[in-house]
């Protein structure tokens, strides 16, 4: 499946997509899957962009499903009303709760831990605002079960439209869940930084550490997501995202290392792959 990849989360595509409506401004929606472990949303009916799974004071591991530059499925969305799914939101279900009377031992997210935060924050919420423009902020909230229904916290479907930033179920409108609940966004960033930084490596470290040095000739799925970020960075015409690294892509790159003022010959390594991630 083509398209927009994070290159901090394992692909596990599923094949069901929707496309985005033109309105709307990038957004974020935060769910708690309400499970222990990793969900099949019913048959892959309901799936997000991507879920993520703790592991308590550790980090966390990602799976993306959906690629970015196509809609997913799991906020409800009535036919005719305000396309919650296709308003450019970008959704991420959190493995766990958000219940304090849950007692099964499900990840309880209000009180995630400070590496929990941390790999989140690094392997989600920035490379998404890197990648597709999602602004870090985050309204006020409520405690589940608080935050179930029409709280005070709900948006309207034009203040939903309108918003860029990142928001829990509990504020999407036409919806009635109320995860994440008390997220602790605050606890997560701080003036656009992790506020606990465990020692580790950087963000860039992370994002572009294992990706590939791709040239001409080369033929496989990370040519694809060059090709794809090539077309978002303005290539003209765009190029067909087929995986193939030929004249036309080297070109290109050639001409996107040109502009950023770096050595124009054609070839993706990782200093490339960070211009093209805004993680240089």
């Amino acid at each position: 499946m083509s398209g927009l990849w994070l290159p901090t989360a394992e692909r596990d595509p599923h094949g069901r997509t929707l496309t985005y409506t033109d309105a709307g401004e990038p957004k974020g929606c935060l769910h708690t899957t309400e499970t222990k472990g990793w969900p099949s949303y019913r048959g892959w009916t309901v799936h997000p962009h991507m879920t993520v799974r703790p592991i308590p004071h550790a980090k966390v591991e990602v799976r993306q499903h959906v690629p970015l530059d196509h809609a997913s499925f799991a906020l409800r969305n009535p036919a005719g009303g305000v396309e919650t799914n296709r308003d450019r939101v970008v959704q991420v279900e959190l493995v766990g709760t958000c219940d304090p009377a849950r007692t099964d031992g499900a990840y309880y997210w209000p009180d995630a831990d400070a590496k929990v935060l941390h790999s989140l924050y690094v392997q989600v919420i920035a490379p998404l605002h890197d990648m597709f423009g999602i602004p870090i902020r985050y309204p006020s909230d409520r405690p589940y079960p608080q935050s179930y229904g029409a709280s005070d916290v709900r948006m309207s479907g034009a203040r939903f439209d309108a918003y860029s930033g990142w928001l829990g179920h509990e504020h999407v409108p036409e919806n009635t869940h109320g995860d994440p609940g008390d997220f602790p966004w605050s606890r997560m960033v701080g003036a656009g930084t992790i506020v606990v930084p465990p020692a580790g490596p950087s963000r860039t470290e992370i994002i572009v550490g294992n990706l590939p040095v791709l040239r001409r000739g080369d033929n496989r799925a990370a040519v694809k997501r060059v090709q794809a970020l090539m077309n978002v960075a303005g290539a003209k015409p765009e190029l067909v995202v087929d995986g193939d690294f030929g004249a036309k892509t080297e070109t290109e790159v050639k001409d996107f290392e040109k502009r950023k003022g770096v050595k124009a010959d054609g070839v993706v390594d990782l200093g490339v792959w960070a211009l093209l991630l805004g993680v240089a």
